[in-house]
């Protein structure tokens, strides 16, 4: 493991050595931010190829929103954000519909369903009453959509902090906030774009598990429109330009969703469309995203790689709809000038961060412990998942029954609970589809405020001293200097003495 582990540190090395440091100089015509998730290292790549006047960021998906979303008509909320922190602010849709009776009104029927003993029985039982549904599902399978996080209505949203909505002044610092963690308050492009991703498929119990992880394992939908609307919203803008950003009044925020099971990217909102140039960029990008992934879904020879992608993503017996974060193995904070026009085969978290704008070294501290922590746990889950499935995965796919709703699995009727990813997400039936490395971090910060936030967070100290992750200073040349223990070396490919 760490002679392969040593292989992918020298290959990304050399790669990011090579890379043009300098920024483009083309006026900017579109900026696009992406969640930092693997997924979106590839579209980012064909998106910026499309025209020198676009670039794009990588910013967890949940868009620096303490987001929990509460559906109109009903008392249940669910949080927006990563597992570490707490939401702060309720979001609702505007229009407060009531929902049709029978939404989440379970029926003794569905909860007999969810009987591990009864299970098999049930279904025999019942077969022959679902034989139409079955056929319908499996000729004529209904539009795509995502069984969980589609809002119900494309109506604006309000922000409310204990039950009252948010002041002007509050909902300005809520934008201020994720701007300057983005690196995002100057120099705007024309228009802005928030895209949030999520995945399609259908009787999937592990759905979240291809979802955003910054936002709980939902979709990034609302956290996108609820920054875009606050950064649309006129008010907020004045407030804004009161604090020093100035947002020019041509400059348009658009809320949007990647759909990583068919790479189609689609604007969210009541009456939001894209420009037609950026519409253009956008069906090429995802064209050329999906002819990189084809082969790896064992599409490429399909005449039309769209409606094969898409046909999966609507298959109710498709276990394997997409790859989610499969191979992921580094973590890289730094300008996109570090990575732009570089091919990382979609298995690196890219987060953009000029710690030449981070003054208080504020943002790099909450780079460390958040999503890095947060890349570093989906490294370890597919980890343990391909090396010891039976302990830390959760088996054959085929075979799981839903225990209590939304509880856990089954594989079978009984048994323990099962964690983890199941093999049909980590093997396509021939090879392994995720090499097991520990998670390279490479950040693009000065030695001394790195090592700031090393011996101040245990959470870092640990995750790095503990061999759990290996952790590098990118410099302005590219090359990689290493954090061990308390101790800085140049990175060489050689092993750590000492090191497990």
């Amino acid at each position: 493991q760490r002679a392969a582990e040593i292989a992918y540190q020298e290959e990304l090395a050399g790669k990011l050595a090579a890379s043009c440091a300098e920024a483009a100089a083309a006026p900017l015509k579109l900026q696009a931010v992406f969640c930092i998730d693997v997924r979106s290292e590839l579209m980012r790549r064909h998106l910026e190829a499309q025209d020198p006047g676009v670039r794009t960021k990588g910013f967890a998906g949940f868009f620096g929103l303490p987001l929990e979303y509460r559906a109109a008509g009903t008392d249940f909320s669910r949080p927006q954000l990563p597992g570490l922190l707490a939401p702060a602010i309720e979001v609702t849709e505007e229009a407060e519909l009531p929902l049709p009776g029978k939404v989440n009104q379970r029926t003794r029927w569905t909860e007999l369903g969810d009987k591990p003993p009864a299970m098999f029985g049930l279904v025999e039982a019942s077969g022959p009453l679902y034989a139409m549904k079955l056929f319908k599902d499996s000729f004529f399978p209904a539009p795509r959509r995502h069984p969980v996080n589609t809002l119900r209505t494309a109506q604006p949203l309000t922000l409310k902090k204990d039950g009252v909505p948010l002041e002007v002044e509050e909902r300005a610092e809520l934008a201020a906030t994720a701007l300057h963690a983005m690196g995002l308050e100057r120099d705007f492009a024309p228009v802005v774009m928030l895209v949030g991703h999520g995945s399609t498929s259908r009787n999937n119990p592990h759905a979240a598990s291809l979802d955003c992880g910054a936002c709980g394992g939902q979709t990034g939908e609302l956290n996108s429109r609820a920054l875009a609307e606050l950064l649309n919203d006129a008010k907020v803008r004045k407030v804004l330009g009161e604090r020093g950003v100035q947002i020019p009044e041509g400059t348009r925020f658009i809320a949007a969703l990647h759909d990583t099971s068919t790479d189609e990217i689609s604007p969210l909102g009541c009456g939001v469309t894209f420009p037609e140039d950026v519409s253009e960029w956008l069906q090429a990008a995802s064209a050329a995203t999906r002819a990189e992934r084809a082969e790896k879904l064992g599409v490429q020879e399909e005449k039309d790689t769209e409606a094969a992608l898409e046909q999966r993503s609507r298959d109710w017996s498709q276990v394997r709809p997409e790859w989610g974060l499969a191979n992921n193995a580094a973590f890289v904070a730094a300008p996109r000038e570090h990575t732009r026009g570089l091919n990382l085969d979609g298995r690196v978290f890219l987060h953009d961060y000029d710690w030449r704008e981070d003054h208080d070294g504020g943002v790099l501290e909450l780079i460390m412990t958040a999503p890095m922590v947060v890349a570093n746990w989906i490294n370890t889950q597919y980890n343990a998942s391909v090396a010891d499935n039976v302990r830390y995965g959760s088996g054959n796919k085929v075979l799981h029954n839903v225990v209590n709703g939304n509880l856990g699995v089954f594989e079978g009727n009984g048994g323990d609970l099962r964690i983890g990813l199941p093999m049909q997400s980590l093997h396509d039936g021939e090879r392994w589809m995720h090499t097991p490395l520990r998670l390279s971090v490479c950040l693009a910060a000065p030695q001394a405020a790195i090592q700031d936030v090393y011996e101040r967070q245990a959470v870092v100290r640990d995750l790095v001293d503990n061999d759990w992750l290996f952790l590098f200073r990118l410099d302005d040349n590219g090359g990689l200097q290493r954090l061990y223990r308390d101790s800085w070396k140049p990175f060489s490919g050689e092993a750590v003495e000492g090191q497990v």
